[in-house]
């Protein structure tokens, strides 16, 4: 062979080698984020003031607020109290009361959603805004209670 065909054929090799070894493998990279979305509850005090006695009926409000950094569904209750229902107790005595969407014991019970409760709130956050509710006392009328100072402590929750 001479020295011009193998210079040619030596050519020709080099050139089709790069189309030889051409060939191409892909795959996807998916690229994401997730943004958590976070909630705060904040429920107010509640008093029904000093009074003689609870001949008569009384009312009170408080506002309990939610906020949440982002969208989706939220669900905010009220436990039913220290000891296990809504009663204000001072040492052995107690004195009932009701939370309620209206004043004068009126509009549905607020509670943790069962036995006949509602939650406060049950929607949908927007994200960046609060939602308030107002939530009404009601004592209805009562025997006779010594004098005291009656409390109960109620946990309010939000689920996001």
């Amino acid at each position: 062979m001479s020295l011009l065909h193998r210079t040619a054929l030596a050519v020709a090799l080099l050139a089709v080698a790069p189309l030889a070894s051409a060939a191409t493998a892909t795959d996807d990279m998916t690229v994401s984020m997730t943004i958590q979305n976070t909630c705060t509850v904040t429920a107010a005090d509640m008093s029904f003031g000093t009074v003689v006695d609870v001949a008569t009926a009384r009312n009170a409000s408080a506002s309990v607020s939610v906020s949440c950094t982002g969208s989706g569904p939220v669900v905010v209750t009220l436990e039913q109290g220290t000891a296990g229902t809504h009663q204000m107790t001072s040492g052995g005595n107690s004195i009932d009361y009701t939370l309620r969407s209206a004043t004068s014991g009126g509009g549905v019970v607020f509670g943790d959603g069962t036995a006949g409760t509602s939650p406060v709130f049950n929607g949908t956050s927007t994200g960046g805004g609060t939602n308030t509710v107002t939530v009404h006392g009601y004592v209805p009328v009562q025997g006779a209670k010594p004098g005291g100072n009656y409390t109960d402590t109620i946990t309010a929750s939000v689920s996001y």
